[in-house]
């Protein structure tokens, strides 16, 4: 019997058998009247009939019918099981499945997808979810956090620290999916033919196809070239443009920054973080050099197909589970690596020297400044109206240690560092936004140069 991996994360639905990929597609499907189509022959109709395609079943999979009257006869898992079907025939006859699933997959729909592939005559002997596929050594003394895409939001999972690989956290950051990306993109590319040529690919459906069909090649370009080609060949008249490589980067640095604000807020001061990203996020152009500019940590690329690999593990795995079908963790394959921090990159130099509260600012110092309705008169403090909702007598206080600036959380309703919640104690850089209450009261950190 062969033991096949299929990996149904929506922008990268996967079938591996004996190490070499037998399918791989994306969760788009294309309906109308006459035809079903999915995965890229639905892609191919994108940008034209926009209204006949559907995305998000993977991400909402559930057995609730679709409201658009194009749709109105099918649920998610209606279309689920479609993709199920062109699935099997690359299956073999005497398969044995594993499912690596991604975080955005709840239990509920864990049972409902084993409902259809059952119904699809598919036999699954284990599920994984990808994090834990994917983590195959501990990092000693580190926090360890895994990265991958998805098509509607990228999902950032917090590893535990034990002796086997399993999930503290997942949480899912929803405008850093591949669609939202892709659109940044486009509208960046149309930007540029518009400047330069008076040329608008967006415009027309089927110019706007036409980039989109080759949007995939021009970002990977972008990887490895300082210049990308880009040419689109629309009624008889061919348009060509060169673009800056760092212009694809700058197009998503909002989604990225999205990233980066929450991990900000999952590090604490005291975390050596070990950011662990699979081959799909790694091919994002810039998104490695902005977790290295951000964070004194360890970057960690899985290669093409290691989550795939890694949920090998399950096979004949007999550790204990809340469902025996459903691994919640996996045993380390790899031996454990302890790294070594001294060689990082520190970045006291981005450290603040001052808080602006409204007009007014303060100095920042090894004294901690307390920030609250009736903070102690002990401490050096900023006092905020005392009927001001949702604020503490003691809310928050800031402070340099070790030539780091600190913030540290000590409300009961949460202090929040560039609209994230923040754990306990988180290093603080220039340009960070602060704000507590309901209205919200802000506090920006800067540092003397920006006065």
């Amino acid at each position: 019997m062969s033991h096949e991996i299929l990996n149904i994360n929506d922008s990268n639905i996967s079938l591996v058998s004996d190490g070499s990929v037998s399918y791989q597609d994306q969760g788009f499907i294309f309906v109308d009247k006459k035809d079903i189509s999915i995965g890229k022959e639905a892609l191919k109709k994108w940008r034209i009939f926009p209204k006949n395609i559907i995305n998000d079943y993977w991400f909402n999979l559930s057995d609730d019918k679709y409201k658009s009257l194009d749709f109105a006869n099918y649920s998610p898992a209606h279309l689920i099981s479609f993709h199920l079907k062109e699935i099997k025939n690359s299956l073999r006859s005497d398969h044995s499945l594993t499912v690596v699933y991604p975080p955005y997959m709840n239990a509920k729909q864990l049972s409902l997808f084993l409902g259809i592939a059952n119904a699809c005559d598919i036999s699954i002997q284990a599920f994984v979810q990808s994090p834990v596929a994917a983590t195959r050594r501990r990092y000693i003394d580190s926090k360890l956090v895994h990265l991958d895409l998805h098509l509607h939001g990228m999902s950032v999972s917090v590893m535990q620290n034990n002796q086997d690989s399993s999930i503290d956290e997942s949480l899912i950051i929803g405008k850093c999916g591949l669609i939202e990306l892709n659109k940044a993109w486009a509208e960046m590319i149309s930007s540029v033919f518009i400047e330069k040529l008076r040329f608008d690919p967006l415009h027309s459906a089927k110019s706007d196809q036409i980039l989109y069909d080759n949007l995939d090649n021009w970002v990977v370009c972008a990887l490895n070239n300082d210049q990308v080609e880009v040419k689109i060949d629309f009624r008889n008249q061919s348009n060509a443009i060169f673009i800056d490589s760092p212009e694809f980067h700058k197009a998503v640095k909002s989604n990225y920054r999205l990233l980066v604000n929450k991990l900000r807020s999952i590090f604490t001061k005291d975390d050596f973080p070990v950011i662990q990203v699979s081959d799909q996020v790694a091919r994002l152009p810039g998104i490695i050099s902005i977790l290295e500019s951000s964070f004194s940590c360890k970057i960690v690329i899985l290669d093409d197909l290691e989550i795939e690999m890694g949920a090998t593990r399950c096979i004949d795995n007999d550790f204990l589970s809340d469902n025996p079908l459903n691994k919640k963790s996996l045993e380390f394959d790899n031996s454990p690596l302890k790294v070594d921090q001294n060689k990082l990159q520190s970045f006291h130099g981005n450290k603040p020297t001052h808080i602006l509260f409204g007009y007014e600012i303060y100095k920042i110092s090894e004294s901690p400044i307390v920030i609250g309705t009736m903070p102690s008169d002990e401490n050096r403090f900023i006092k905020i109206e005392s009927d001001a909702p949702g604020i503490s007598r003691e809310h928050f206080s800031i402070f340099i240690k070790d030539d780091i600036c600190i913030i540290r959380d000590l409300s009961r309703y949460g202090t929040f560092l560039n609209k994230e919640r923040i754990k306990n104690e988180t290093v603080l850089q220039i340009g960070d936004s602060l704000s507590i209450g309901s209205p919200v009261k802000e506090f920006i950190l800067i540092s003397e140069g920006n006065f």
